[in-house]
């Protein structure tokens, strides 16, 4: 008796307790999987048959879901904690065998107890009891393997009821399990055709463009009839009601057509507000798509400050900015200030050819332009274009001349003064004037005068005279000449010319004696005149044939054929000379007189030493001498005028 007790209660009874855990388990997920999945199925299949209101879905949704969770806790995760101890078994075999003396747990304590001998003596009797009590124990009435056996079946039922219905009914089953996972959501039930869209889901376009639908839909079941799906669509709604081919008023039809690839396809032109469709067939719908419309950018407010060119003098002047015409000058320097609304990434500026990104300054857009041709300028983000107005050059118009002392056709004398007034006037400031003259019958004009002020901008407003003198070297007598002023300013636009004014230079046959004694003195002079160009005309031969001439060594003859000539002008001007002398016209004989015995002596004294010029002084020589000639000429034309 003093002897310890073999320790095996403790095991056997631990043994036992794993195996009632693992099966307490199996029974709890068993009894899970087969009440709520079977519930579920129900509800599902219900939906499918009778499609439920949100607010039954909205109930039982949640309901079923508390349940599943419970139960998940109470049947598997609880039992799953629980401890498997010898000392739970030996108190499940008592409350089953019906005993309250705790012998079986009293036996394990003791076996789990160091003992000294006298409480081994002690506790001898109850483990002998004990082990004798559990030698006639049975583990299958503590497990409920019937149970276990019946909600197993429950669990592969309805998992294979599941998976049944998953597999006959994909796109029904999918239906119901998302109309209850989202009950308020708009999921609309399934019928005899499933209906996908593209977009799928609400979507957003920018202001003014095309919104495009794509649908397309299958039977779900054989030996529908075909159908063609009509969308509805209602503008300035968030959503198109289930029943909005029932009732009126609830939108609008939107024509769908179908494509070569069996795609049916609708489009809105130019969304400008938001709308919301729906896309029915047969006991079908799709879910309410939402068409949102992103506002372009526009501009909340802009002006220009436009600097005219330099040349102006005007300082810089604010003009009303987009998308007002931009009217300036060429070479005007214009700065852009925006602001866009709402907010964009860049800001492209084009005008007069020219591409300028703006640059963002403080919710600002700012850009610098030179412009230099005219049409149009716009304003654009990315492939937006925000605004496109004119753009204008202002032409700067030329100076303002008027000419005035000459009339329109006047006729002169050679060598007369005429006394001529000019008046410019520009906008922007004068920068020179210049008054030329031109030959009538043909030849290049030459600049009589030319006046110039400091600038720019120059002064605005000139006024001066002038005394031409029609010296004959240059206005030739018989001839007509053509005066005209051209005024310049600043920029680099045409000159302002002035009216054209004729002058007619009387031609020495048509200058008549003013007096009966003057008569023989102006032919003497007229001779003069003639034989004097026959002189020169010969002089201008030798120089068009002046190396000839050497070669042939004839540069003698011209000279003894010149120097006939000059002799003839000298002996008429020398005639002149006593004739104005003998009509006491002393001031036209003196002027006769230096000629003739002055210029002319000159002339025939380089005539006679030309032969012994050499080749290369020849040259030199010759138009010295023509010169002179023609000044000879020009004087004797003067004082005949």
């Amino acid at each position: 008796m003093n002897a310890p007790a073999p320790a095996s209660l403790r095991r056997q009874f631990g043994r036992a307790a794993r195996r009632r855990k693992l099966v307490e388990i199996a029974l709890g997920a068993s009894w899970w999987l087969g009440s709520v999945g079977l519930a579920a199925l129900v509800l599902v299949v219900i939906d499918n048959l009778a499609p439920l209101p949100g607010a039954l879905r909205l109930v039982a949704a949640p309901a079923l879901a508390v349940a599943a969770l419970v139960g998940l806790w109470r049947k598997v995760i609880a039992p799953l904690c629980a401890s498997a101890s010898p000392e739970s078994a030996a108190q499940a075999f008592e409350r089953a065998a019906g005993r309250e003396d705790n012998l079986l747990i009293n036996a394990c304590q003791f076996e789990a107890t160091t003992l000294s001998p006298e409480e081994r003596t002690l506790a001898a009797p109850a483990l002998i009891q004990a082990q004798a009590f559990a030698a006639g124990l049975s583990l299958r009435g503590l497990l409920r393997l019937r149970a276990l056996g019946l909600w197993l079946l429950a669990a592969l039922v309805a998992v294979g009821a599941w998976f049944g219905y998953a597999q006959a009914f994909p796109e029904r089953c999918a239906n119901a399990l998302a109309r209850f996972a989202r009950p308020l959501a708009d999921i609309p039930p399934l019928g005899a055709w499933a209906i996908t869209t593209e977009p799928a889901g609400d979507s957003a376009v920018a202001e003014g463009s095309a919104f495009t639908l794509m649908v397309r839909v299958r039977a779900l079941r054989d030996g529908v009839p075909p159908a063609a799906p009509l969308a509805i669509w209602r503008e300035g709604a968030d959503v198109v009601a289930v029943d909005a081919l029932a009732e009126s008023g609830s939108g609008e039809k939107l024509a769908l057509s179908r494509d070569s690839d069996g795609r049916w396809i609708a489009a809105v032109p130019a969304v400008r507000r938001g709308f919301a469709l729906r896309v029915f067939c047969g006991d079908s719908c799709s879910p309410s798509l939402r068409v949102a419309v992103m506002p372009l950018p526009r501009l909340a407010s802009s002006s220009f400050l436009v600097t005219p060119p330099a040349y102006t003098g005007l300082p810089a002047t604010p003009a009303a900015g987009p998308p007002a015409t931009l009217s300036v000058l060429p070479g005007s320097t214009v700065a852009l200030s925006a602001e866009i609304v709402p907010a964009v990434e860049e800001l492209t500026w084009q005008l007069g050819g020219q591409r300028i990104v703006a640059a963002a300054d403080d919710g600002r857009w700012a850009a610098q332009a030179t412009v230099t041709t005219g049409g149009t300028y716009e304003l654009a983000s990315g492939e937006v274009v925000l605004v496109r107005a004119a753009l204008a050059l202002e032409q700067d118009k030329p100076p303002r001349v008027e000419l005035s002392g000459l009339g329109d056709n006047r006729l002169a004398l050679p060598g007369e003064q005429l006394a001529v007034t000019f008046m410019a006037q520009d906008d922007f400031g004068l920068r020179d004037l210049a008054l030329s003259v031109r030959d009538s019958a043909g030849g290049e004009a030459w600049t009589a005068k030319t006046w110039s002020w400091i600038g720019p901008p120059g002064v605005p407003t000139a006024t001066s005279s002038y005394a031409l003198v029609l010296d004959p070297e240059r206005f030739q007598p018989g001839h007509a000449y053509v005066v005209t002023a051209a005024a310049r300013d600043w920029s680099d636009g045409p000159a302002g010319v002035s009216r054209p004014a004729v002058v007619r230079i009387r031609a020495i046959a048509d200058i008549a004696a003013v007096a009966e004694a003057d008569a023989p003195a102006i032919a003497a002079l007229k001779e003069a005149i003639a034989r004097q160009g026959e002189a020169a005309g010969l002089s201008d031969n030798l120089a068009a044939q002046l190396v000839e001439a050497l070669a042939n060594q004839r540069l003698a003859n011209h000279r003894d054929a010149i120097a006939a000539k000059q002799e003839l002008a000298k002996a008429a001007g020398g005639a002149a000379r006593d004739a104005f002398a003998k009509a006491a016209d002393a001031p036209t004989a003196h002027v006769l007189a230096s000629l003739v015995e002055g210029e002319m002596a000159v002339v025939a004294r380089d005539l006679g030493a030309l032969p012994a010029r050499t080749a290369e002084q020849a040259p030199g020589a010759v138009a010295t001498i023509r010169d002179r000639q023609r000044w000879i000429h020009g004087q004797l034309v003067a004082l005949l005028g």
